[in-house]
């Protein structure tokens, strides 16, 4: 019997979100949300005095309640985590 590749395609995703989660649990990050539809899965997590050492790349800038935040993107075990910094 064929494999229902849309099936398989999140079984992946959801895989490597729980690697990457165990990952940044590991280093005392604080998940808000996963999300695992699309090309790779990704994890919004808080922001932590941890994250100033990773390597990242801004994706983005937002302006909320009179506030201006940069989002911040790294790859983690095949996931793309992604935070909010004030700037």
């Amino acid at each position: 019997m064929a494999r229902n590749k849309a099936n398989e395609h999140l079984i992946n995703n959801l895989s490597k979100a729980l690697h990457c989660a165990t990952a940044l649990d590991k280093q005392g990050l604080t998940i808000n949300s996963v999300e695992l539809e699309g090309r790779k899965p990704r994890i919004i997590i808080e922001n932590n005095k941890r994250l100033q050492q990773v390597k990242s790349i801004s994706v983005g800038v937002l302006n909320t309640a009179g506030k201006r935040f940069e989002k911040l993107s790294t790859e983690v075990k095949g996931t793309d985590v992604q935070w909010l910094k004030t700037v």
